[in-house]
């Protein structure tokens, strides 16, 4: 899984939709935007991301 997020100063950013990805033999075969993951799960990882953004 991959999840972008572009800054343009203190206190903006933007978090985009994650990004879900397969390898094969170690190299990137194809990516599916949006990922299929829990929604409880997308909203506890940008909230951590959030945190981690604010220092």
């Amino acid at each position: 899984m991959s999840v972008i997020i572009t800054r343009f100063g203190p206190k903006k950013y933007e978090i985009y939709e994650p990004i879900e990805n397969e390898h094969e033999d170690q190299i990137l075969k194809y990516s599916k935007i949006p990922a299929e993951i829990d929604e409880t799960f997308l909203k506890n990882q940008k909230n951590g991301l959030k945190k981690f953004l604010k220092n």
